[in-house]
């Protein structure tokens, strides 16, 4: 054995003693070594050292009982023991009960549920007289002096009784002072006794695991890059090919920074690029279809790389400034074009100052100072995220939650049985992401019971109820749910990694019903020329990079390419179609729209493979067969992202929208005559045009390039978005190779673009007023953002896709972009797109098609790879952008008069066009695009659903499905709706709920009881900026608590308002069984987003709509992160006089103050402090707002305090009336399946 000797204090050097434990979950128990049967030779922990077979057995007890033996000192102190600092570690509590049984309970040391009683009271004054009686409210010791143990069979075993416990308490004598008439007493009138406790989560939960996400892994980010390549090694990561590759999906190779070879495939096959930056998607670098298929992995790819020499080429004449600058990209350095991701790193904000002149006290103007916080999307771990939380969240726990994203496919409810709440199929409705091993969803044994069961209310309540029979009643039913907020983000949050996973799905859905012809490539390479198309950059990364739609251009047969060779090296670009005319080119633009449904836009549409490059080009092409393409989940994926980008990031939650006057106040036109209208959109530049010629010109210059910049970019490089073509072959500073790329690039890129509208009235009457279906039916769009001019000195002529005579047929124009012929009707504001007209009068509204957040990247560095270093590009989701700070900066449209000068070259035919602008009523304002909210509100709600226990069987209480409908606003429902149903079904239709559960939208299911405890967050513009960019927002990196209380009046027409009171009598034997077995079920459920992409537009879209069955839905981003990350929830019942004897002692104390209410809004940074009571008193009553259709009261008052790195926020509701009613469901009763009935009313059992 060497120097290593047998140790006595438990170590595991030379033998290895195991814990061995039984049963899972909160059954567990434990024993110590192997079983018997098993082979000492188990014990030998040969790894350190070795140990004889025959001198296991003495080693074993000297590793347990020292030398000494088992002395008895050692017998009575256990506590060093393995199995019980097992037992202690994991709160496990074994006994032996009264009947000699040996029993092991789970038992947490320290419980959280007591709270005192709370009584308001007014007092007797000391020298007699009603004038000076004084209202109090008091706290006295209750539950907490009865709690013995977490579980009632343990408490049994130890033969407690908490009623005769009670009779002990300060209580039982304080109620005698106002329910014995004879007792002497200082009370002059009881008011309420307010009872409450903590219920969930329950006791015997409270503890380990259950307050944490023990399995929870980050799947998308490390703090160290060698980590990132490292956890994304040989994993089958997205589009089924196993790569090494980030985990980051904007991360580039590894070695980026010091790479020196080249970006070839075979160079950087294990460089760790993440999905959205590799190097297996474009170029191949060989000619060998069999190393094409060896090297090719296409994927999503969020840039293309650079294939020209010239280092004009890397931005374009008016782009911002690239100092990496020279004559040649030599052709090692061809291929590069990726950026580090450094948007963490460079993130910050922006604070302003105010200044003043020296002396003279007179402000000067303010300063604009940014201010560097860099942050990573996430932490590395989640114990990282939770460090400073878990010491706030004692008492808390997670809490399970409804995704509809995971339950999409559930479009008809499976068999359900609410008897026992676990589901009959396979299905798990409700997960914990992270959670325990066995219990990460409700499919799992034990699953409800640990996560989301609370505790019963208990003996005690049951005491009050009886001692104050006849004397006080229940009257309302009261909820405080306590919340710890901070965003986790889940993998498919951030907007890149969501667009990763569209991306993967539109290869699941159409891949198999694209067939390719050509060379015989693999069935993943044939698939190229589509997800060129659409992902691979595409449509989608294309519109990203832009901050608006775009469309893609595609050639279906034959084209051209050239290798022009010149001054600047050899070019490889597209020329044209093959044998092309003056007015030929691409074979079809793709339009946006084809993004949001595929097999309505390019079924039986045959794709080429479009690259020029020879180490890029493929000989094939894809043709696809709607038929065989299975797109539902990808068309509710991108319906939802595409709808949901504008509501949650954008303005008004909508898309920018200009607006002419309603048409019941358009001027008078004249038939025959023309009426003109530019639409024109251009970025923000700086200096001065230098005009060639009249007209004005468009597009940007090379004789400007050193005199003329943009002052905003959303992405430099021109190569990113397509391949390069040609213009002439002899003249390459008007074409790709100087920097422009008109074909691919958004219509603002390369200067102005216009779309020239132009109306010609129809009718025969001398003047009449338009309407907008004749304007929209008899007017001519003329669209450009190259004035070519009538010699070739402004733009030559040639044969490529931008030569003169084809450059504008061939340019990405504003009607990829802009819908110019929407409609809306007249509403006082836009909020979140169309709403309910305010009038029959409509409107002409000019607006994008898809609009992102549009950020500033001219003032960005970028760290600069040893090779390719000119073709590094800046841009969206490569470093990070800012918000424009100042109204002249950013991309703008404008609705102006065609000028003169243009009419007269253009339009030759129009003798005396007329303003369209003055007849419709636009406004000649620029509008700028892409503007980011100021504030967005987020919330997640704890679902709670109460059911009543009996022999084994847990159910659902019942409402009236009348009450329901009058709720919903139907006037020929029999039942009035209590303020608490109608705040739920408000609820329902703002939360996702499992469709077994969602009795608004099937008529099948009998309506039952749930509250719906909403916490919210107001995101701020920087946080929406952070967000697109992929980076946390505050609440990320900072905790927030909040409290919501809700209260509901206990009588007929409010929430489980039968199953608390009877007839004549509330506090009778049924109620008393009620609240004995009444426990409330708590679930997290998720704010709803926006699934359809056409109620975002202003156009007819019939051809968009998902036409998929309800309630199948997308809901990203809510469903992709967690707001609320630990919760309790304390339930409570305020006793107070039956309303006559309320009455009565309202006339006994006239004169006297009335009660104050103590509901409050309490904001404070970290430690959480008791709310500020007030009254009518000095103090005042708390002002409160009531939300309109929704039977909520939201208290306004705040108060602020510092402390730890959170905030606590308390938002109080009240429903309920303070009259009771006396209307009462008196039928027979309904059937529930599997035997008994249900009490008639609003209190009965839903199986």
């Amino acid at each position: 054995m060497g120097s290593i000797r047998i140790d006595f204090v438990g170590l595991n050097t030379l033998i290895y003693d195991p814990i061995v434990v039984s049963g899972s979950g909160l059954e567990r128990t434990a024993s110590i070594g192997y079983s018997p049967l098993e082979p000492a030779r188990g014990y030998r922990n040969s790894a350190i050292g070795s140990l004889l077979v025959k001198d296991t057995l003495v080693a074993l007890n000297l590793h347990r009982n020292g030398p000494y033996g088992y002395p008895t000192f050692k017998q009575v102190r256990n506590t060093d023991k393995p199995i019980v600092r097992y037992y202690r570690e994991n709160s496990i509590f074994p006994y032996i009960s009264s009947g000699e049984t040996y029993n092991v309970a789970t038992e947490p040391a320290v419980v959280f549920r007591n709270k005192p009683l709370q009584y308001n009271v007014n007092l007797l004054p000391e020298g007699g007289g009603l004038t000076d009686i004084v209202n109090k409210k008091i706290d006295i010791s209750y539950n907490n002096n009865l709690t013995f143990f977490a579980n009632e069979q343990t408490d049994i075993d130890h033969d407690v009784n908490i009623v005769s416990y009670a009779n002990e308490e300060i209580y039982t004598k304080f109620k005698e002072l106002y329910i014995d008439e004879n007792a002497q007493t200082f009370i002059s009138t009881f008011n309420e006794l307010n009872y409450e406790r903590t219920v969930y989560p329950a006791d015997k939960n409270n503890i380990g695991d259950l307050r944490n996400r023990p399995t929870f892994v980050n799947t998308f980010w490390r703090d160290d890059r060698e980590d990132r390549t490292k956890t994304g090694d040989n994993v089958l990561k997205n589009f089924g090919f196993q790569l090494t590759q980030s985990m980051w999906d904007l991360d580039p190779e590894e070695d980026f920074l010091t790479i020196t070879t080249s970006f070839l495939p075979a160079e950087v096959e294990n460089s760790g690029a993440g999905n959205l930056q590799n190097a297996h998607t474009h170029v191949h670098g060989v000619g060998s279809i069999v190393l094409a298929n060896a090297l090719l992995r296409p994927r999503s790819l969020y840039s293309l790389k650079h294939t020209l020499p010239g280092t004009a080429s890397v931005v374009g004449p008016g782009g911002m400034y690239i100092p990496q600058t020279g004559s040649l990209i030599t052709p090692a350095n061809l291929f590069g074009g990726s950026a580090l991701w450094q948007a963490g790193d460079q993130a910050g904000f922006f604070t302003t100052r105010l200044t003043r002149s020296i002396g003279s006290g007179v402000d000067a103007g303010t300063v604009l100072t940014f201010n560097t916080a860099s942050k990573p999307p996430f932490y590395d771990s989640y114990s990282e995220y939770a460090d400073i939380i878990k010491f706030k969240a004692k008492g808390y726990t997670t809490i399970p939650e409804y995704r509809i994203s995971e339950n999409y496919q559930r479009l008809s409810p499976p068999s359900f049985d609410r008897r026992t709440n676990n589901n009959q199929t396979s299905e798990s409705l409700f997960s914990l992401t992270g959670g325990i091993e066995t219990l990460r969803a409700s499919g799992q044994d034990g699953f409800y019971s640990i996560y989301s069961f609370s505790d019963l209310f208990g003996d005690d309540l049951i005491k009050i109820l009886d001692d104050h029979n006849g004397y006080a009643v229940p009257s309302k039913l009261k909820f405080k749910a306590h919340g710890i907020m901070k965003l986790l983000p889940y993998q498919g949050f951030y907007p890149a990694e969501r667009t990763v996973q569209l991306a993967e799905q539109f290869k699941n859905s159409f891949a198999g019903a694209v067939s390719s012809s050509g060379k015989p490539y693999t069935n993943e390479v044939g698939f190229r020329p589509y997800l060129t198309t659409f992902y691979s950059p595409g449509i989608m990364y294309n519109t990203i990079k832009s901050g608006m739609a775009v469309d893609y251009p595609i050639f279906s047969g034959t084209f051209d390419i050239t290798g022009a060779a010149n001054s600047q090296g050899l070019s490889w670009l597209i020329v044209s179609s093959q044998n092309a005319s003056d007015t030929d080119g691409f074979h079809r633009r793709i339009p946006f729209e084809a993004l949001l449904n595929p097999n309505f836009y390019v079924d039986a549409q045959p794709i080429v493979d479009t690259f020029a490059h020879p180490s890029a080009s493929l000989n094939v092409t894809g043709t696809l067969n709607a038929s065989k393409a299975n797109d539902q989940k990808y068309r509710l994926m991108v319906e939802n992202f595409f709808s949901e980008v504008p509501h949650f990031f954008l303005s008004n939650q909508a898309f920018t929208n200009i607006r002419s006057s309603g048409d019941d106040e358009f001027q008078l036109v004249t038939p025959a005559k023309t009426y003109g209208m530019r639409v024109k959109m251009f970025r923000s530049m700086t200096g001065s045009r230098i005009q060639e010629q009249s007209p004005s010109i468009p597009q940007d210059l090379l004789a400007e390039h050193a005199t003329r910049k943009e002052t905003f970019t959303m992405y430099s490089r021109p190569s990113a978005f397509g391949p390069p073509s040609l213009g002439k072959y002899s003249s390459p500073g008007k074409d790709s190779r100087a920097g422009f790329n008109f074909p691919y690039t958004p219509p603002y890129y390369h200067g102005e673009a216009y779309a020239d509208i132009l109306y010609t009235p129809s009718g025969d009457s001398a003047v009449q007023t338009p309407t907008l279906d004749d304007i929209f039916s008899s007017s001519v769009v003329h669209y450009y953002r190259v004035h070519t001019g009538s010699s070739n000195t402004i733009w030559p002529g040639g044969e490529g896709l931008q030569a003169k005579q084809r450059v504008n047929l061939n340019a990405l124009q504003m009607s990829a972009s802009i819908n110019l012929f929407g409609t809306d009707y007249i509403q006082p504001i836009i909020v979140g797109g169309r709403t309910t007209p305010t009038s029959n009068s409509k409107q002409w509204v000019i607006s994008p098609k898809f609009e992102t957040p549009m950020l500033n990247f001219r003032h960005v560095s970028a760290s600069i790879p040893g090779i390719c270093r000119e073709s590094t590009p800046r841009g969206m989701w490569h470093q990070y952008g800012n918000v424009p700070n100042d109204a002249d900066t950013g991309v703008f449209v404008t609705i102006e008069d065609i000028p003169t000068d243009w009419s007269n070259e253009y339009y030759t035919d129009v003798a005396d066009m007329q303003s369209l602008v003055d007849i419709v009523g636009f406004d000649r304002q620029k509008t700028r695009l892409g503007e980011v909210a100021e504030v967005k509100e987020i919330s997640e709600a704890l679902l709670v659903i109460p059911f009543i226990e009996r022999a084994g069987d847990r159910q659902f209480v019942s409402v009236e499905r009348s009450r329901i409908n009058t709720a919903l606003g139907n006037p020929t429902a029999l039942f009035e709706a209590g303020d608490s149903v109608v705040t739920m079904v408000n609820a329902m239709q703002r939360y996702y709920l499992p469709p077994e559960f969602d009795f608004i939208n099937d008529s099948e299911i009998d309506p039952f009881v749930m509250y719906f405890l909403e916490f919210t967050h107001t995101l701020s513009k920087q946080d929406l900026v952070d967000i697109w960019q992929n980076l946390p927002p505050k609440i990320g990196r900072e905790f927030q608590t909040q409290e919501v209380e809700f209260e509901q009046e206990i009588n007929s027409t409010e929430l489980l308002g039968n199953l608390l009171t009877t007839s004549g009598n509330r506090n009778s034997q049924s109620m008393r069984n009620t609240l004995q077995k009444l426990r409330f079920m708590v679930l997290k459920v998720k704010r709803r987003a926006q699934t359809s992409y056409g109620d975002k537009v202003y156009t007819n879209l019939a051809s968009y709509d998902p036409g998929l069955i309800s309630p199948a839905r997308m809901n990203w981003p809510y469903d992709f992160f967690s707001l609320v990350e630990f919760a309790k929830l304390d339930a409570g019942i305020v006793f107070s006089k039956p309303n006559d004897q309320q009455a009565q002692d309202q006339d006994d104390t006239s004169g006297l103050p009335s009660r104050g209410t103590t509901t409050s809004v309490v904001s404070q940074t970290g430690a959480q402090t008791a709310g500020v009571a007030t009254g009518a008193t000095d103090l005042g009553v708390t002002e409160t707002t009531r939300q309109v259709g929704t039977g909520q009261q939201t208290d306004t008052s705040l108060l602020t305090g510092d402390g730890m790195a959170g905030t606590t926020t308390r938002a109080v509701s009240r429903t309920g009336t303070n009259t009771n009613t006396s209307e009462r469901n008196t039928g027979a009763g309904q059937r529930v399946p599997g035997g008994g009935s249900t009490p008639g009313g609003g209190g009965g059992y839903s199986r």
